[in-house]
């Protein structure tokens, strides 16, 4: 935890806090909530998808909230072009939640992921296929395709969706990629060799996640990367917030003018917490905004937690 104090400059000084988000890690390792407000910039989302409170949730759809096979009814929200993951190791992480009444059938993959294949699902790539809402029982496929074909058996490999916020995890180690869901206890490795076909390039080798019908809210999207053959680094939490406060010395004008004129001392202080909660020793408890200035009049010292 940080500590910042402010030193009395003179009688009264003001404060006023910004936040924003801040973009943490690069295009191969990084962490984005898909909360709103806090965008990484390192994705590409779907205009069919909105940014909200809980997550990124698909809020139009053809189909309405229950699934169907409407042709281009898929769009997937994937890592930037750039983003290489056919030379790196990596593991990627995702929670998803189904929010709505009505079914679904929902991807998390490895690939191309491009939606031109069969029924318009993400093609050439090794993915999780998740129904949901009790179509096809709910089942999880654990599986790949390739040229629009299946090249693993999809039976749903004994494990159901329960439509409460559930975390799958791609892992790549060379030519295995492992998908697994730690919740239920499963896993299955698949290879880029056998069961992509020497498709894979670097500019079709991304992450992606989608959906077919609204309700469905995908969170906490995380990839830990590093070249193939490298330790892959722990995978990290999405960025916070910064917090920063800016504060001025001001001395008082005449008594009844309520105007604080001098502005010679200015500052900056930074701090990586979500939130900031700021108490400062404020014994005359009187509130700007002075001058057209916004914020909160303070003197002597402020401690930031």
């Amino acid at each position: 935890m940080r500590r910042f104090n402010l030193i009395r400059l003179s009688s009264v000084l003001l404060l006023w806090v910004t936040s924003f988000s801040l973009a943490y890690g690069d295009a191969e390792n990084f962490a984005d909530s898909l909360k709103a407000g806090e965008e990484t910039g390192l994705l590409t989302i779907d205009a069919a998808y909105a940014r909200e409170a809980s997550g990124l949730r698909r809020v139009s759809s053809p189909c309405g909230s229950s699934n169907c096979d409407t042709s281009g009814n898929r769009p997937m929200n994937e890592t930037i072009p750039g983003a290489d993951f056919i030379n790196r190791d990596f593991i990627a992480s995702l929670e998803i939640t189904r929010t709505a009444p009505g079914t679904d059938l929902i991807w998390f993959g490895f690939g191309d992921g491009s939606t031109e294949g069969i029924f318009s699902e993400p093609n050439n790539a090794i993915q999780f296929r998740i129904h949901a809402g009790g179509l096809a029982g709910s089942r999880i496929d654990l599986t790949s395709i390739l040229n629009g074909s299946f090249t693993n058996i999809v039976d749903g490999d004994g494990v159901t969706f329960p439509g409460s916020t559930t975390e799958f995890i791609i892992e790549r180690q060379g030519d295995n990629v492992t998908i697994s869901i730690p919740a239920l206890g499963t896993s299955k490795t698949l290879t880029i060799s056998g069961d992509l076909g020497g498709v894979l390039n670097a500019s079709n080798s991304r992450l992606f996640f989608g959906n077919t019908s609204v309700g469905t809210v995908f969170s906490n999207f995380r990839v830990s990367s590093a070249p193939i053959g490298d330790p892959v680094p722990p995978l990290s939490d999405p960025a916070p917030n910064i917090n920063w406060a800016q504060w001025q010395s001001m001395t008082p004008g005449p008594e009844t003018s309520g105007q604080y004129v001098d502005t010679s001392v200015f500052g900056t202080i930074t701090t990586p917490t979500a939130t900031v909660n700021v108490t400062y020793n404020n014994p005359q408890g009187v509130a700007g905004p002075w001058s057209g200035l916004p914020g909160v009049q303070l003197n002597d010292t402020g401690i930031d937690y």
